[in-house]
C-alpha cells in the first residue's frame, strides 16, 4: 500500500514527465478532458497510475448513486486528500474495475437453460422483462 509521501512523489514526477514533450503533454490532457471535474494534482496522479482511465469514482459513489459494483481485486488510483487537518489518501475506481448490479442477459440465458431442462416451470418472474 503506497504511503503518503510516495504518492507525492509520484505527483511531482508525473509533472515533471508530461512538460517533458508536446506529446506527453497531450496525453495529460487526454486524461483532464475525460475527467474534467479532478484537481490539476488528481489528474496527475490518475494519469500516472491508470492513463487510460475514462471515468472515476470512490467506491461509495460506484455503488450508491451508480449502481455499479467495484470488481473484487481491482486496484484503486490513489489520491491525496488534503481536505481535514491531516493529508491522507484516497481511492478512486475507473468504470472499467466495475459491474453493474444485475446481469439481465445472463439472467435470461440461465431462465432458458433452466426451461430447456424442465427444471423450471414458474415463468411469472420472468415476465416483466
Amino acid at each position: 500500500m503506497p504511503q503518503i509521501n510516495d504518492i507525492r512523489e509520484l505527483a511531482q514526477q508525473n509533472a515533471r514527465y508530461v512538460s517533458n514533450s508536446p506529446q506527453d503533454w497531450m496525453s495529460y490532457l487526454d486524461v483532464a478532458a475525460r475527467l474534467y471535474r479532478y484537481s490539476f494534482t488528481d489528474t496527475l496522479l490518475i494519469h500516472a497510475q491508470r492513463p487510460d482511465a475514462t471515468a472515476c469514482a470512490e467506491l461509495e459513489l460506484w455503488n450508491q448513486k451508480m449502481s455499479r459494483w467495484v470488481n473484487r481485486g481491482a486496484k484503486g488510483i490513489a489520491l491525496l486528500d488534503d481536505t481535514g487537518p491531516r493529508t491522507k489518501l484516497r481511492y478512486v475506481f475507473d468504470i472499467a474495475d466495475t459491474h453493474s448490479g444485475f446481469d439481465y442477459a445472463n439472467m435470461f440465458s440461465c431462465h432458458v437453460k433452466l426451461l430447456s431442462k424442465g427444471l423450471l416451470r414458474d415463468t411469472s418472474l420472468f415476465s416483466g422483462i
